[in-house]
């Protein structure tokens, strides 16, 4: 993971927003489905520390929460798809510190 995404993901984690793959791809110079691709690993790892993927906070621009492709990668089986996307996020956003320690090791 390259730096910036590590200092956008950390800022956004500490004033608790979301953040829009058109934005991060804005941000690092590359296209939307390079941006995707980068969460993979990373999404991995937070998964191995209890923790929802931090991709959770990666909204799609129109519907303000995550895509498909969150869903179907992580969570195939979700019923209530918004309900899950909630949760998730506030779980990101209550263990602030615990998450920012994942993305400084990375």
């Amino acid at each position: 993971m390259t730096e910036k995404l590590i200092i956008l993901l950390t800022k956004a984690v500490e004033q608790e927003k979301t953040l829009t793959y058109g934005d991060i791809g804005s941000e690092l110079g590359v296209e939307t489905i390079i941006v995707e691709k980068l969460f993979s690993e990373i999404d991995d790892i937070f998964k191995k520390n209890g923790l929802p993927p931090i991709s959770t906070i990666v909204v799609n621009k129109e519907s303000n929460i995550c895509g498909e492709g969150y869903f179907r990668e992580h969570y195939p089986m979700a019923k209530d798809k918004l309900k899950l996307w909630i949760e998730n996020t506030i779980i990101i956003f209550n263990n602030k510190n615990k998450v920012i320690a994942i993305l400084s090791k990375n």
